[in-house]
């Protein structure tokens, strides 16, 4: 291997940092003593409507609560145990034990090996041969899912948009009935925590307010609330990272160009399909065999550079053919703005030697 060693420390896949503008923020709030409560909440709110073109955004702890209370929201109404339609690969396990929290039964169905979402053909088989009261469909890797031709099946659909807030900021036409956001950090925008819930309908403005805050309520309702409201100081850190969006996907897209440039040299590699305007969350790769892939993973980690599989398996049945490609081969590559030019640099020609290396010995 001709690549030695060259930086201080190993390459992460994903790094946290927080500049100068998180820790302004922070003294702000405590100086203002406007930790807990303050005016961002309902900032964020305003600039989220404006932002991804929804009437309505209520926002929440995390991206957990605001997709359990968006389930307990859609299936309220049914006055039984519903059927909730989830990928049988995922990148957590958030999605299941939101369904499993809301009280419901999970069932699953196949990804495509393309671009890693649903596998809208078998979706719909799945859809006419079953009673499913709700679709969840996730943006994998920021690469958005076919949700207007679920929509039109005539089953409510929650986009989870917790890894797609790029690209859902550049293009957000989604027909939905909700959208919901993460801003845990390992989904782009460094917030500690946070999330939200954008919806259209009116209706469901109030039922989530009570939901998501039982404070204020002067008696019983007839379904659970909770505690699940955002603190100001998450919100602040939320407003800040989405008002400097732009300059985090110009970089990210600028470290995603360096890397297609590589690859497209290599016939045993491709990269998941984007979409024009989509930005990724993570760059994945897919390998066309499981032995290049291991190959692939060991030798970059022999140079300092971490790289690897993304997805897990949610279902407990045996998994349709695409999906186990993709659970199987997929690699994830070091992919965030703050890698350094050094450290890009490094990583292109840690990625062209080892794959030229692996490609001559097939």
């Amino acid at each position: 291997m001709m690549v030695e060693k060259m930086l201080d420390k190993p390459i992460q896949k994903f790094e946290l940092q927080y500049d100068n503008s998180v820790l302004a923020a922070l003294k702000d709030a405590h100086t203002n003593n406007s930790l807990t409560l303050g005016q961002y909440n309902e900032k964020l709110s305003q600039l989220m409507q404006k932002m991804f073109n929804y009437k309505y955004a209520l926002l929440t702890a995390n991206g957990f609560s605001a997709l359990q209370l968006s389930i307990e929201v859609l299936l309220r109404d049914k006055n039984k145990k519903c059927n909730v339609l989830i990928p049988e690969v995922s990148t957590c396990l958030a999605i299941y034990y939101a369904v499993q929290a809301s009280g419901h039964n999970v069932l699953f169905a196949p990804i495509n090996n393309q671009d890693s979402n649903f596998d809208l053909n078998q979706l719909k088989k799945i859809v006419n041969n079953r009673n499913i009261d709700l679709i969840i469909s996730p943006n994998h890797f920021g690469i958005k899912s076919q949700v207007d031709e679920m929509v039109q099946l005539g089953i409510p659909v929650i986009e989870d948009c917790a890894q797609s807030v790029f690209s859902c900021y550049r293009n957000n036409q989604s027909k939905a009935d909700i959208q919901i956001y993460s801003f845990y950090p390992t989904k782009g925008i460094d917030a500690i925590d946070g999330g939200a819930v954008l919806f259209n309908k009116k209706s469901l403005k109030k039922l989530f307010e009570n939901k998501i805050y039982y404070g204020g309520q002067d008696k019983i309702l007839d379904y659970n609330c909770y505690n699940y409201k955002l603190s100001n100081i998450n919100a602040y850190l939320i407003y800040l990272g989405l008002k400097n969006i732009k300059k985090r996907v110009k970089r990210l897209q600028s470290i995603e160009a360096r890397y297609d440039q590589v690859i497209k040299k290599y016939d045993i590699v491709y990269k998941l399909n984007l979409k024009n305007g989509e930005v990724f969350s993570r760059y994945i790769l897919m390998f066309k065999s499981l032995k290049n892939k291991n190959q692939f993973i060991l030798r970059m980690k022999k140079i300092g550079i971490e790289v690897g599989r993304e997805f897990m398996k949610v279902s407990n049945q045996s998994l349709a053919k695409a999906s186990q490609q993709i659970l199987s081969n997929n690699v994830a590559l070091p992919y965030h703005s703050h890698i350094s030019k050094k450290e890009l640099s490094y990583i292109i020609k840690s990625i062209t030697t080892v794959l030229e290396e692996i490609a001559n010995e097939d």
